[in-house]
C-alpha cells in the first residue's frame, strides 16, 4: 500500500468516526426534544417522563476531540508526506 493511499484511509477513518458522533449527537438532541414535547402532554404518565430524563441524563456527552485529533494528525501527516516529495 502506498503512503497516499495509507493516508486517505486514515482521513476516511477519522471522517467515519466524525460522522458517527454527529449522528450520535443529532439523535441525542432528537430525544431530548422529543422528551420535552411528552412531559407537556397530561395523558403520558410522570413517571415514564422521569424515567426517560434520566436515562438521558445518564447518556454520555457526544465528545468529538479525539476524532478531531486523529482527524488533524492524518493532515498533518499528508501536509509532510507532500512537503517532502515537492
Amino acid at each position: 500500500m502506498r503512503h497516499s493511499d495509507k493516508h486517505i484511509d486514515e482521513l476516511i477513518i477519522a471522517a467515519d468516526k466524525i460522522d458517527a458522533l454527529a449522528q450520535k449527537q443529532h439523535d441525542m438532541s432528537k430525544a431530548w426534544q422529543k422528551l420535552a414535547k411528552d412531559a407537556r402532554n397530561p395523558e403520558i404518565d410522570i413517571a415514564e417522563i422521569q424515567r426517560r430524563k434520566s436515562q438521558l441524563d445518564e447518556a454520555h456527552v457526544v465528545d468529538f476531540g479525539s476524532a478531531i485529533d486523529e482527524l488533524r494528525l492524518t493532515l498533518k501527516k499528508i501536509h509532510n508526506w507532500r512537503s517532502k516529495r515537492a
